[in-house]
């Protein structure tokens, strides 16, 4: 039933009416005896009709109720008055459904019969012509009675045996199969009591002690004249060849899953120390840049900043692939204006794109959207770093396009272009056009791959188009805001940084190099800081110094297996108040978030970004009131 080419010739020579509807209930193929039996003269007078149109008006609802159930996956049976026949005959109708390879219902195939095409049945010419063709169908067919035993068979079955069917007739099931007899018997009568077909039914079949072979079998009920189930006709397929392949199939996808959770375990392992020497040169970076104001200087200073965030940016991006595969990176969204991304990707690549002999231009826009700025950054930088990759010499455009309520922004570049063939391929991870020696110089191949799975964990639609030798157009669409979520705005500390400098501020960071730095750059900026490695050392130290911190910022991974979440609760404990606490790390495992269920802090994830940490200690020490435990 799930390969209708299958069962052709016992489609087209059976002496009962067969066709197949499609989903519009169209009629799509029919037998000569249904065209014999609705007095069509070819098949061309039916097809593409509504199978409506050759049933009474008085059966028509019940007709579309029992077809549209087998649309549905449930087999049905009806009886209806023919509209097309001479005498207004009645038919007794089954409704099967078929499904296609991919395991979808296809259409519906129909077996309808009247007195007239069950007597012919019951005539022995008719009853050896449908053997001739039985016999020839590449499937075990079986017609049974409501004992189990079986009437008929045809050769393909018997050979299975070594019997030939008349070895079979007149005899039980479970003197062929013993072992599976009491299983078949119980399917069987399921399908007399209830009188609905059992389709699809997949089962082992052991045909010697170490041989078996896998069939799918479907039983469809048979009635007398008066719609009493006589028996059963089985139609059995050998399927053991693609159970193979699925076994395979299955066995390929565990290696392959067992290999993704190595990667992504070695990932998560060897973030925190690939992190750990870039926060220090951030957290260095910016004190620097706090402390020095010569206008020449800072030229140098500013570049260099900007160097550390890109590094900073596309490092922890590198890294969270790992998180992005497994599911355990959590998108920050929120309404912000898409100019403040816009703007770092013109400061970004401009002057790469310079060197290259390449004009690149960033047309302005006002929007607000909703999404998160650093993934949706990371997306069109992606997006841009390609353009320029792949356009020796030419430009490339940066624009926005609003589209109803969303905001498409668009890379344009006059490159080389990606042929039809390959752009399917071009979000693959490590795929490169042109690059068959790997050269360091044009990437890793991760970009476009890494910029597909953001925009899927953010539900962003990508868009590509190409034109080989001319250029090519990648886009992302983002949701416009609706002017209800609250604004992000960045850049200069806020109106509360005056406020919260001068404030007491416990670090707790066992990285020598990240400790200092980040002790640096509180301190330029107007903080008092108690810089400790551990739980213990802060319990000392807060009961030596006669002060208490009014916030507490602790990295997750401490010495001894000591976690930041543990040192923030014994701090509070001690001191008898719920101190605001920022925890930063950058272990890239679910644990720190599942701790941020529990507790009320902020999380940050390393190398953090010095503004963004600076602004949000002057949130936290702008608006927080210290409650008692």
């Amino acid at each position: 039933m799930t390969s209708p080419d299958r069962y052709r010739i016992l489609f087209d020579f059976a002496p009962i009416c067969l066709y197949e509807i499609d989903v519009e209930g169209r009629i799509l193929a029919m037998n000569a005896a249904g065209l014999k039996l609705i007095g069509a003269h070819s098949l061309h007078d039916v097809q593409g009709h509504l199978y409506s149109e050759f049933v009474g008006p008085a059966d028509q609802a019940r007709v579309q109720h029992m077809l549209t159930s087998a649309f549905q996956g449930r087999p049905s049976e009806i009886e209806f008055v023919c509209a097309n026949t001479a005498k207004q005959q009645r038919l007794t109708t089954c409704f099967i459904p078929c499904v296609d390879a991919d395991g979808e219902i296809s259409n519906v195939m129909g077996i309808s019969y009247g007195n007239g095409a069950r007597a012919s049945l019951e005539s022995h010419s008719a009853r050896d012509e449908l053997q001739t063709i039985l016999d020839n169908v590449p499937a075990y067919i079986f017609y049974k009675d409501t004992h189990n035993n079986i009437i008929h068979t045809n050769k393909v079955a018997a050979d299975s045996l070594g019997l030939i069917p008349e070895d079979m007739a007149g005899k039980p099931t479970r003197l062929f199969y013993p072992e599976h007899a009491e299983r078949y018997y119980r399917d069987d009568l399921e399908v007399i009591h209830s009188g609905k077909p059992k389709l699809g039914i997949v089962e082992p079949l052991r045909v010697s002690e170490d041989k078996i072979r896998w069939i799918e079998t479907s039983k469809i009920p048979i009635r007398d004249r008066g719609g009493r189930v006589t028996g059963i006709l089985v139609l059995a397929s050998d399927i053991t060849e693609r159970k193979h392949a699925e076994e395979v199939m299955q066995k390929a996808k565990e290696a392959a899953e067992r290999a993704n959770t190595a990667k992504t375990t070695f990932l998560a392992a060897a973030s925190h120390d690939l992190r750990q020497p870039l926060q220090t040169i951030s957290f260095l970076t910016s004190a620097l840049s706090k402390t020095i104001s010569d206008r020449h200087a800072r030229r140098y200073i500013d570049a260099l900043e900007s160097a550390v965030d890109t590094t900073r940016e596309l490092l922890s991006t590198l890294l969270d692939v790992s998180r992005l595969d497994s599911g355990g990176l959590e998108p920050e969204v929120r309404a912000f204006r898409v100019a403040g991304v816009l703007d770092k990707i013109k400061v970004q690549f401009q002057p790469n794109a310079a060197e290259k002999g390449v004009h690149i231009r960033v047309a302005p826009c006002s929007a607000t959207v909703v999404s998160d700025p650093v993934l949706l950054e990371q997306i069109v930088r992606n997006f841009v770093d390609n353009a320029i990759r792949y356009t020796p010499s030419g430009k490339v455009l940066v624009g926005c396009r609003h589209q109803s309520d969303r905001l498409t922004i668009q890379v344009w570049d006059t490159g080389i272009g990606i042929s039809p063939d390959q752009l399917n391929k071009m979000f693959e991870d490590f795929y490169q056009i042109n690059n068959p020696a790997r050269e360091r110089s044009k990437g890793l191949g991760l970009g476009l791959g890494i910029a597909q799975r953001m925009a899927c964990l953010l539900g962003h639609d990508i868009g590509v188009r190409s034109w080989p030798g001319r250029g090519s157009r990648f886009s992302v669409a983002v949701p416009l805001n609706d002017a209800q979520k609250p604004l992000l705005v960045t850049g200069e500390r806020g109106p509360n940084a005056a406020r919260t400098e001068g404030k007491t501020i416990l670090l707790v960071e066992n990285d020598p190099a990240v400790q200092e730095a980040a002790r640096l750059l509180l301190e330029v900026c107007g903080f008092r800081v108690i810089a400790v490695e551990c739980g213990v050392d802060a319990v000392r130290r807060l009961a030596t110094c006669g002060s208490q911190p009014e916030l507490i910022i602790a990295d997750y991974r401490l010495p001894q297996g000591e976690t930041g979440t543990e040192v923030i609760e014994r701090i509070r404990d001690a001191l008898g108040l719920r101190i605001p606490a920022i925890l930063v790390t950058g272990d890239t495992s679910l644990l720190p978030q599942d701790d941020l269920k529990r507790v009320d802090y902020r999380f940050l994830h390393k190398p953090v970004d010095s503004e963004q940490l600076l602004e949000l200690i002057d949130q936290l020490l702008g608006t927080s009131k210290h409650d008692a435990i």
